[in-house]
């Protein structure tokens, strides 16, 4: 039953690491919310996003009224199994943490809306700056930049960390920017960078995003990146501004298959990854994480070895 009260059950003065936001708002407001995990990134369900913000049962009229008022401007959701209480199951729309928060800055709030008022103001002192963004981008990428510095300087990140984090944070969106340039499918684009940014992990260090955050023991709602040892951010920085570089060669006047982009990135990726393998092996360390393998020290001509074999020109099975 949905709790439409001011105020949420119980209000704590954090967020659970182990709990993404949505999901914190959903159980302090008393609301269901069914939600996916593919491919590294949840999906959460829409109907049950808006029946809890707004107290209505007219959540899937509403949904479908959002995309027929914002065609140029869609939130990106994908078709998943909805598990009803009458033990049926429909396919529904689902959508990421961003999509809910698009979602909830475009819903009017009304007098019988009580708890969609306290959930957006909830969600404006969380950090989420969604509406700011869209208006101001610039602002919002300072602040959200701040906050990154805050949060790296009280985990005693170094100032040569925080500075490749940032560094990183520039060709990530310069990354990004450029794969948006070329894919026709623009309201599916949410989905697919999931994908391609699954692979670069997958090349360079053999983990998903899944993986890698059970590598360096975070929640789900926490960026692997903020957690990444310094080489790991430099290695995915090289392997983002690589593929930029290349897909840069193709025209800005055609879209591209999405399968193009995915074998230039997994291709660069790859040799990447080569390279990042035999580096971890020379260094005696996991270069997600940072932290020392248990095997012993190698000995100068091993870790010379090792050195010579990352020189060495990647040979690709034809067959393969």
């Amino acid at each position: 039953m949905t709790n439409n009260s001011m105020q949420p059950i119980g209000m704590g003065t954090g967020i659970p690491s182990s709990e993404s936001l949505p999901m914190h708002i959903a159980k302090q407001w008393g609301f269901p919310l069914q939600w996916h995990e593919r491919e590294g990134m949840v999906f959460y369900n829409i109907k049950d996003w808006i029946a809890g913000l707004t107290g209505s049962n007219q959540a899937s009229h509403m949904w479908a009224n959002y995309n027929s008022r914002h065609p140029e401007d869609p939130i990106p959701s994908r078709e998943m199994d909805y598990h009803a209480e009458n033990g049926q199951t429909f396919t529904v729309d689902f959508t990421t943490d961003e999509g809910l928060y698009r979602l909830t800055m475009a819903l009017r709030i009304t007098k019988g809306r009580t708890a969609l008022k306290a959930i957006k103001d909830y969600l404006a002192k969380a950090g989420v700056f969604v509406d700011e963004a869209r208006r101001d981008p610039e602002t919002a990428a300072e602040k959200l930049g701040v906050a990154r510095r805050m949060q790296a300087v009280r985990r005693g990140k170094s100032e040569e960390w925080i500075a490749t984090r940032e560094e990183g944070v520039t060709t990530r969106k310069q990354f990004v920017a450029r794969i948006y340039a070329l894919v026709r499918d623009k309201r599916a684009f949410s989905l697919i960078i999931g994908s391609i940014t699954n692979e670069v992990y997958r090349g360079a260090f053999q983990s998903d995003v899944k993986g890698l955050r059970e590598r360096l023991g975070i929640s789900l709602k926490e960026n692997p990146r903020d957690h990444f040892s310094r080489i790991a951010l430099a290695y995915t920085t090289i392997a983002e501004e690589s593929i930029r570089i290349h897909l840069g060669q193709l025209s800005d006047n055609d879209f591209v298959p999405v399968s193009v982009i995915h074998d230039v990135v997994n291709s660069i990726a790859g040799a990447i990854g080569a390279q990042t393998q035999v580096i971890a092996k020379a260094l005696q360390i996991d270069i997600v994480t940072g932290r020392k393998m248990i095997e012993g020290p190698l000995t100068k001509r091993q870790f010379e070895g090792l050195l010579i074999q990352s020189a060495k020109p990647i040979r690709r099975d034809p067959n393969g």
